[in-house]
């Protein structure tokens, strides 16, 4: 741990030193669950060094932090069964970061959460969701290619219910 980061709660976390829900630890980093979710399955991705924004992580942690975005979103999708993800960094007060330390979220989210949307937001005719695209695809479907009956999303009132968090299935996708 970096010497400027003792004092860090979240330093504390990432080094074990304070107990945490944690669903995923390499070298780096350790990924545990929000005790303040905004949706169940809220995963803080923490580096384990002190750093106070994303510029100061290394080339290295940097791309390292995006590829375990990407897992633990997927493991969101395949272990919770959610429709997507929401991954965000606030980088300085003036953007919302309330720590002094690098957090980045990984939110679980469902039709008709109602997080993070200041004006209605309407699907896009033919954007695919996370389900639909196949871990790694980089290419777009032709436009006579994978056609599908257009169904409409479900409406607020439709959304499913809140899911217990199984740390195990989420585990069991990242490999841990």
């Amino acid at each position: 741990m970096a010497e400027e980061g003792q004092d860090c709660i979240f330093c504390q976390i990432a080094n074990g030193q304070v107990p945490a829900k944690k669903v995923y630890e390499d070298a780096s980093f350790m990924a545990v669950l929000d005790i303040n979710p905004a949706n169940p399955g809220h995963v803080l991705l923490l580096p384990k060094t002190h750093t106070s924004v994303y510029p100061q992580l290394s080339e290295s942690d940097s791309s390292g932090a995006g590829m375990l975005c990407k897992k633990i979103s997927l493991a969101m999708i395949q272990g919770l069964g959610v429709q997507g993800t929401t991954i965000f960094v606030a980088n300085g007060g003036v953007a919302g970061q309330r720590a002094p330390h690098l957090i980045i979220h990984v939110i679980p989210r469902m039709q008709g959460d109602n997080l993070f949307q200041p004006h209605p937001v309407k699907p896009v005719d033919g954007m695919p969701t996370p389900a639909d695209v196949p871990e790694g695809k980089k290419e777009d479907k032709g436009e006579d290619e994978g056609e599908e009956e257009k169904k409409d999303p479900p409406s607020d009132k439709q959304a499913a219910p809140a899911k217990e968090i199984d740390l195990d299935a989420i585990a069991e996708v990242l490999g841990g």
